[in-house]
């Protein structure tokens, strides 16, 4: 009953098998992104969504995710700060792990609002700070 679905994925293998596993699903669009300290995706710059859900790229317990200055303990940053550009409530996997917290902990200081989810790997939801206007 979705009208659009908008996945970004900064692996080829992972994009492949997104593609091959939805292919059946016209209104699921799949797009890559470069994994960089601020990600830009043209496609996306004036489109908004109404929930967006960070997994992704890899975290920094893995040995092959980069280190971005200004980001060096923090995993996904740059995708969730992303996220939270284009959409009002954005949903973080994998927030029980040191790194995710320390993003979750830098939006928190910039104004957003964290509300951990107990699951067994730790969820977030994270939206803008209501400012009564």
């Amino acid at each position: 009953g979705v009208p659009n679905i908008v996945t970004l994925e900064n692996d080829k293998a992972w994009r492949e098998i997104a593609r091959a596993n939805l292919k059946q699903f016209p209104q699921v669009s799949i797009l890559p992104f470069n994994n960089t300290p601020d990600i830009v995706i043209p496609e996306l710059t004036n489109e908004t969504f109404d929930l967006a859900w960070v997994d992704a790229p890899v975290g920094l317990e893995s040995k092959r995710a980069p280190r971005f200055p200004g980001q060096e303990t923090c995993s996904r940053y740059n995708s969730l700060h992303y996220a939270l550009q284009h959409a009002p409530v954005v949903l973080m996997h994998d927030t029980k792990r040191e790194h995710e917290l320390n993003s979750l902990r830098r939006v928190e200081a910039e104004g957003y609002v964290v509300t951990q989810i107990d699951t067994v790997k730790g969820m977030a939801r994270i939206e803008r700070r209501n400012t009564g206007c």
